[in-house]
Protein backbone atom coordinates (compact mmCIF):
# COMPACT_ATOMS: atom_id res chain seq x y z
CA UNK A 1 0.00 0.00 0.00
CA UNK A 2 2.79 2.57 0.67
CA UNK A 3 4.36 1.65 -2.66
CA UNK A 4 1.04 2.72 -4.75
CA UNK A 5 0.89 5.62 -1.90
CA UNK A 6 4.67 6.79 -2.93
CA UNK A 7 3.60 6.05 -6.81
CA UNK A 8 1.16 8.64 -6.57
CA UNK A 9 3.17 11.25 -4.86
CA UNK A 10 5.47 10.92 -7.50
CA UNK A 11 2.99 10.92 -10.44
CA UNK A 12 1.29 14.10 -9.18
CA UNK A 13 4.62 15.94 -8.05
CA UNK A 14 5.51 14.96 -11.79
CA UNK A 15 2.30 16.15 -13.68
CA UNK A 16 2.67 19.32 -11.35
CA UNK A 17 6.66 20.01 -12.82
CA UNK A 18 5.38 19.53 -16.23
CA UNK A 19 2.60 21.74 -15.80
CA UNK A 20 3.98 24.76 -13.81
CA UNK A 21 5.28 26.97 -16.88
CA UNK A 22 4.85 30.43 -15.23
CA UNK A 23 1.73 31.83 -16.45
CA UNK A 24 2.13 34.68 -19.25
CA UNK A 25 -0.10 37.85 -18.34
CA UNK A 26 -1.92 38.69 -21.42
CA UNK A 27 -2.06 42.12 -21.34
CA UNK A 28 1.36 42.31 -20.97
CA UNK A 29 2.00 41.35 -24.10
CA UNK A 30 -1.09 41.23 -26.58
CA UNK A 31 -3.93 43.57 -27.42
CA UNK A 32 -7.29 42.77 -28.44
CA UNK A 33 -7.21 41.52 -31.57
CA UNK A 34 -6.15 38.55 -33.59
CA UNK A 35 -3.23 38.41 -35.69
CA UNK A 36 -3.27 35.57 -38.51
CA UNK A 37 -0.28 34.60 -40.42
CA UNK A 38 -0.96 32.95 -43.69
CA UNK A 39 1.62 30.73 -44.96
CA UNK A 40 2.58 27.76 -48.02
CA UNK A 41 3.61 24.63 -46.78
CA UNK A 42 4.92 23.06 -49.16
CA UNK A 43 6.90 19.08 -49.78
CA UNK A 44 6.50 15.70 -50.08
CA UNK A 45 6.76 12.62 -47.01
CA UNK A 46 10.59 13.74 -46.74
CA UNK A 47 10.82 16.99 -47.25
CA UNK A 48 9.32 20.27 -45.95
CA UNK A 49 9.50 24.43 -46.82
CA UNK A 50 7.31 26.89 -44.98
CA UNK A 51 7.00 30.36 -46.83
CA UNK A 52 5.16 33.13 -45.84
CA UNK A 53 1.84 34.93 -47.77
CA UNK A 54 1.03 37.40 -44.91
CA UNK A 55 0.52 38.82 -42.11
CA UNK A 56 -2.92 40.52 -41.14
CA UNK A 57 -4.71 41.60 -38.08
CA UNK A 58 -8.33 41.02 -37.92
CA UNK A 59 -11.11 41.16 -35.24
CA UNK A 60 -11.00 40.65 -31.64
CA UNK A 61 -9.16 37.67 -29.88
CA UNK A 62 -11.47 35.06 -29.53
CA UNK A 63 -8.62 32.24 -27.94
CA UNK A 64 -8.02 32.34 -24.19
CA UNK A 65 -6.48 35.15 -22.14
CA UNK A 66 -4.86 32.85 -19.15
CA UNK A 67 -4.02 29.87 -20.94
CA UNK A 68 -1.75 31.38 -23.56
CA UNK A 69 0.83 28.46 -23.23
CA UNK A 70 0.10 25.08 -24.63
CA UNK A 71 0.29 22.33 -22.09
CA UNK A 72 -1.20 19.27 -23.33
CA UNK A 73 1.02 18.89 -26.75
CA UNK A 74 -1.46 17.97 -28.88
CA UNK A 75 -0.32 18.02 -33.12
CA UNK A 76 2.90 17.96 -34.96
CA UNK A 77 3.31 21.20 -36.05
CA UNK A 78 3.29 23.83 -33.28
CA UNK A 79 3.32 27.56 -33.08
CA UNK A 80 5.36 29.64 -30.92
CA UNK A 81 5.78 33.40 -29.85
CA UNK A 82 8.31 34.21 -28.37
CA UNK A 83 8.95 38.70 -27.17
CA UNK A 84 11.73 39.84 -29.21
CA UNK A 85 13.46 42.24 -26.12
CA UNK A 86 13.36 39.43 -23.80
CA UNK A 87 13.31 35.96 -25.59
CA UNK A 88 10.41 34.41 -23.08
CA UNK A 89 8.18 32.27 -24.98
CA UNK A 90 4.44 34.30 -24.50
CA UNK A 91 2.73 32.04 -26.95
CA UNK A 92 2.12 28.66 -27.87
CA UNK A 93 -0.21 25.92 -29.64
CA UNK A 94 -0.47 23.19 -31.57
CA UNK A 95 -1.65 21.53 -34.25
CA UNK A 96 -2.02 19.61 -37.24
CA UNK A 97 -1.99 20.47 -40.74
CA UNK A 98 -3.66 19.41 -44.35
CA UNK A 99 0.15 19.07 -45.22
CA UNK A 100 1.05 16.68 -42.53
CA UNK A 101 -2.19 14.85 -43.80
CA UNK A 102 -0.39 14.87 -47.37
CA UNK A 103 2.35 13.53 -45.58
CA UNK A 104 1.26 10.16 -44.99
CA UNK A 105 -0.07 9.83 -48.55
CA UNK A 106 1.01 7.52 -51.74
CA UNK A 107 1.73 10.76 -53.48
CA UNK A 108 4.00 12.20 -50.79
CA UNK A 109 5.51 8.87 -49.65
CA UNK A 110 6.98 8.85 -53.79
CA UNK A 111 8.53 12.48 -53.69
CA UNK A 112 5.32 14.57 -55.36
CA UNK A 113 5.70 18.12 -53.90
CA UNK A 114 3.00 19.72 -53.04
CA UNK A 115 1.83 22.90 -51.51
CA UNK A 116 -0.99 23.67 -49.14
CA UNK A 117 -2.22 27.22 -47.77
CA UNK A 118 -2.23 27.52 -44.12
CA UNK A 119 -3.07 29.86 -41.40
CA UNK A 120 -1.97 30.43 -38.00
CA UNK A 121 -3.91 32.66 -35.31
CA UNK A 122 -2.35 34.00 -32.08
CA UNK A 123 -3.03 37.11 -30.29
CA UNK A 124 -1.71 40.45 -31.82
CA UNK A 125 1.46 41.28 -30.36
CA UNK A 126 2.12 45.08 -28.59
CA UNK A 127 5.83 44.92 -29.54
CA UNK A 128 7.97 42.59 -31.99
CA UNK A 129 7.92 39.10 -31.54
CA UNK A 130 9.60 36.55 -33.18
CA UNK A 131 7.05 34.16 -34.83
CA UNK A 132 7.91 29.96 -34.76
CA UNK A 133 6.40 27.55 -36.74
CA UNK A 134 8.03 24.06 -36.18
CA UNK A 135 8.03 20.26 -35.00
CA UNK A 136 7.90 19.79 -31.63
CA UNK A 137 6.21 19.87 -27.84
CA UNK A 138 5.31 23.06 -26.61
CA UNK A 139 7.58 22.51 -23.70
CA UNK A 140 10.62 21.40 -25.98
CA UNK A 141 12.51 23.25 -28.47
CA UNK A 142 10.65 22.93 -31.86
CA UNK A 143 12.59 22.10 -35.25
CA UNK A 144 11.38 25.10 -37.42
CA UNK A 145 9.96 23.88 -40.58
CA UNK A 146 11.78 27.32 -41.60
CA UNK A 147 13.65 30.23 -40.24
CA UNK A 148 12.20 32.20 -37.36
CA UNK A 149 10.60 35.75 -38.62
CA UNK A 150 10.59 39.44 -36.34
CA UNK A 151 7.41 40.57 -37.07
CA UNK A 152 4.91 43.63 -36.35
CA UNK A 153 1.38 42.71 -37.93
CA UNK A 154 -0.34 45.30 -40.40
CA UNK A 155 -3.40 46.34 -39.88
CA UNK A 156 -5.57 46.79 -43.21
CA UNK A 157 -5.07 50.21 -43.24
CA UNK A 158 -1.21 50.21 -43.38
CA UNK A 159 -0.92 48.55 -46.95
CA UNK A 160 -1.46 44.99 -46.91
CA UNK A 161 -3.87 43.47 -49.35
CA UNK A 162 -7.05 41.98 -47.94
CA UNK A 163 -7.80 38.41 -47.14
CA UNK A 164 -10.18 36.39 -49.25
CA UNK A 165 -13.66 36.94 -48.26
CA UNK A 166 -12.98 39.54 -45.61
CA UNK A 167 -14.65 42.61 -45.50
CA UNK A 168 -12.06 45.88 -45.57
CA UNK A 169 -12.36 48.38 -42.14
CA UNK A 170 -14.12 51.03 -44.31
CA UNK A 171 -16.69 49.00 -44.86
Amino acid sequence: MKKIAVLSVFIMGAAAAVFAQRPVAFDRYFIDQTMRVDYFHIGNAKEEMVTLDQVRVQGVWAGSRKNLLDEFDNGKTYVKVYDLASGALIFSRGFDTYFGEYQTTDAALKGTKRTYHESALIPCPKAKVTFALGHGTGRTPSTPCSPARSTRPRSPSSGSRPAAGSRSSSS
